[in-house]
């Protein structure tokens, strides 16, 4: 409803009218607000003028269309209940950067009718996300059969990394249960390579003035990325940084350092239990 409908409504009717998230253009910009008209009547009940209210929660509809693909409701509400918490201009923090990776799935795909590959990511997708949500993480985004899974932006928590190593975890145990159905139905399984990684990133939205998207960059991502690429079917492979953080909840396995792309000097890395077990 237009605001001019709105007025009018209410003023015909003699009816307080109601209008919410309601879209203009100001001089510079859209704005988007709440909108109420309530007519105000004399004793004979004749309408002598209107009351209008209205709010403006441009702020708020900028925010949930930002981070509404991203992340779940919940962390959504806490970011409009706390602005502070909130800097899309661009800001240093430290974060728990998570990558998962489908192993040969090009390959596979090739074998595959269309409609069948992108059921299976469906599939696959709709399942590792409902995950990462639950634990809170970001959804930075999706590179083909690849997952970028953000902990600590735009909220940071001191179990970010704890929470990470859990995605991940609940992920290849999902995976498992899904490579059932699949040998059921004679499809191939679904492998898929983790890497974790923990550091110093810049946050913020990136992008044209067109076409902006929330996410991370730096150093801290692309180790996470090499050690995604370098883990096996099945693996979760994380940086010295997480393991520090999380060898007294998980079991880990440390491996001979590896040399990943980008860097002069071997990076130490560590493995989850492949089982997902977690210290008592």
């Amino acid at each position: 409803m237009e605001i001019v409908e709105l007025i009018q409504t209410a003023e015909l009717e003699n009816t307080t009218q109601t209008e919410i998230n309601m879209s203009f253009l100001t001089v510079s910009e859209e704005a988007v607000v709440n909108m109420s008209a309530a007519p105000r009547v004399d004793p004979k009940g004749d309408v002598q003028g209107l009351v209008i209210a209205i709010e403006d929660i441009t702020d708020v509809s900028k925010v949930k269309n930002t981070f509404k693909r991203y992340v779940s409701k919940q962390v959504v509400d806490e970011l409009l209940d706390d602005d502070a918490k909130l800097n899309l201009g661009g800001e240093e923090r430290e974060v728990t950067v998570l990558f998962s990776d489908i192993r040969g799935f090009t390959n596979m795909s090739e074998k595959m009718r269309p409609e069948d590959v992108v059921s299976t990511l469906n599939e696959y997708f709709s399942d590792m996300i409902d995950i990462v949500f639950k634990h809170n993480g970001t959804l930075d985004k999706i590179i083909g059969d690849e997952l970028m899974i953000v902990y600590g932006a735009p909220i940071s928590a001191e179990d970010d990394t704890e929470r990470a190593v859990t995605t991940a975890v609940e992920m290849q145990e999902r995976i498992l249960e899904l490579n059932k159905t699949r040998k059921k139905q004679k499809k191939k399984p679904i492998q898929v390579g983790m890497g974790i990684n923990r550091g110093v990133v810049v946050s913020g939205n990136i992008g044209s003035r067109d076409m902006m998207d929330y996410t991370v960059i730096g150093d801290t991502v692309n180790l996470g990325s090499r050690l995604c690429s370098v883990a096996g079917q099945g693996e979760i492979l994380i940086s010295q940084t997480v393991w520090k953080e999380i060898k007294e909840g998980f079991v880990c396995e440390k491996l001979e350092p590896v040399r990943v792309k980008g860097k002069k000097d071997r990076v130490e890395v560590y493995r989850i239990a492949s089982d997902g077990q977690t210290k008592q």
